[in-house]
C-alpha cells in the first residue's frame, strides 16, 4: 500500500502501508507515532524554517512569570513523570527581550526543578522559578545576588548570617595551601591549613629581598603612632582600640591602603584600610631598643 494522507473534520493523518506516522489536529498540534525520516527542513509553527528544525511560538505574554513552551522531552519512570523543556520565560513585566530569558529546565510531576537560563547580559541558574546564581557578560559570578558587591568584584556572594559565605574542606590534615594569591610577580600570599590551625601568609622569603638592614631606629617612629579609642558609625555601642588609617600611614605607609579623603568618579568615598600586622616589625624593634637601654642602665649601676 502506498503512502496516503487521510483527512477528517478533526485530523489530518499521514500513513504509509497502513501505518500511521503523524497526525495533525485542528490546533495544528502534530503527533508522531512512528519513526519519521525527513530529508528537508522541518518547520513547526512556521512555513519557512531557517534550518533543519525551526520551532516558532506565539508571542510571550508581557506579565512576569509568563512562559511559553517550545520543546518538551517527557521521561516517565516508576514513581513520577519527569519533563525536560526549553521555554521562554518572562522575568519581569514588559514586552522586550530584555525582560525575558530562554530556559532549559527540569519539571518533576507538579514541581519545577533546576534550570539554566540565557538572557541579555547573563547566564542564570536557579531552582524552581527563582534565580540562585548568574554569570554576567563580564564573567563575574554572582551567588545569591543579581548585582555586584562593590564596584568590580569577580566573585560576589550574598548570604544570610546563619550560613557561611564560603566553605573549604581538604582531603588531608597535612599542611597545605587552601588559597593562593598571585600576580604578575608570582605568588604573593597564601592561606594555609594544617591539622589544627590556619595561617595567613604574605611573601617573605629572603630571596625576594635586597638592601636588608638591621640597624635602624624604631623608637622615635613608634612614638609618632597615635593609638586611639573610637566606635564605628555603623556600630555606635562598641568602643574599640585602633588607629586612624591616614595617621598610621604617615608612620608605616605599607600598613595602610588607599588615600585620605579619596572619592570615586561618582563622588562616593573610597575608604582607607589598615593591616595592623604590618606594625609588628616596628613594635619588635622598639622593644629590642628598650631592652638594650635597660641593659645599659643596669650595667651603669
Amino acid at each position: 500500500m502506498a503512502s496516503s494522507i487521510e483527512t477528517t473534520s478533526t485530523t489530518t493523518t499521514l500513513k504509509n502501508n497502513g501505518n500511521t506516522y503523524a497526525t495533525v489536529d485542528t490546533n495544528d498540534d502534530v503527533t508522531i507515532t512512528n519513526d519519521l525520516a525527513v530529508s528537508g527542513d522541518v518547520g513547526i509553527g512556521t512555513t519557512a524554517p531557517d534550518g533543519k528544525v525551526q520551532i516558532s511560538s506565539a508571542a510571550l505574554g508581557t506579565t512576569a512569570t509568563n512562559s511559553q513552551n517550545l520543546l518538551r522531552l517527557f521521561s516517565p519512570d516508576t514513581s513520577n513523570n519527569t519533563t525536560y523543556r526549553f521555554y521562554n520565560y518572562r522575568v519581569a513585566n514588559g514586552s522586550s527581550h530584555t525582560s525575558s530569558e530562554m530556559r532549559y529546565g527540569r519539571h518533576v510531576d507538579a514541581t519545577e526543578q533546576g534550570y539554566v537560563g540565557l538572557r541579555d547580559g547573563a547566564v542564570t541558574f536557579g531552582y524552581g522559578t527563582a534565580e540562585s546564581m548568574r554569570i554576567d557578560s563580564s564573567g563575574n559570578v554572582l551567588v545569591g545576588t543579581t548585582t555586584l558587591i562593590g564596584d568590580s568584584s569577580r566573585l560576589n556572594i550574598s548570604y544570610t548570617y546563619t550560613n557561611s559565605g564560603i566553605g573549604l574542606k581538604s582531603n588531608t590534615a597535612s599542611a597545605h595551601n587552601a588559597i593562593m594569591f598571585t600576580n604578575t610577580n608570582g605568588t604573593v600570599g597564601t592561606i594555609t591549613t594544617s591539622g589544627s590551625s590556619t595561617a595567613y601568609n604574605t611573601s617573605s622569603d629572603y630571596r625576594l629581598k635586597e638592601n636588608v638592614q638591621y640597624e635602624w631606629s624604631a623608637t622615635e617612629r613608634l612614638k609618632k603612632l597615635k593609638p586611639a579609642q573610637f566606635n564605628f558609625l555603623s556600630d555606635p555601642d562598641n568602643t574599640v582600640d585602633g588607629f586612624l588609617a591616614h595617621e598610621a600611614q604617615e608612620v608605616v605607609p605599607e600598613a595602610v591602603t588607599g588615600v585620605k579623603d579619596e572619592v570615586d568618579d561618582d563622588d562616593k568615598p573610597v575608604m582607607q584600610g589598615i593591616d595592623q600586622s604590618k606594625l609588628v616589625p616596628l613594635l619588635v624593634k622598639t622593644i629590642q631598643e628598650l631592652e638594650a637601654r635597660i641593659a645599659k642602665l643596669e650595667e651603669d649601676k
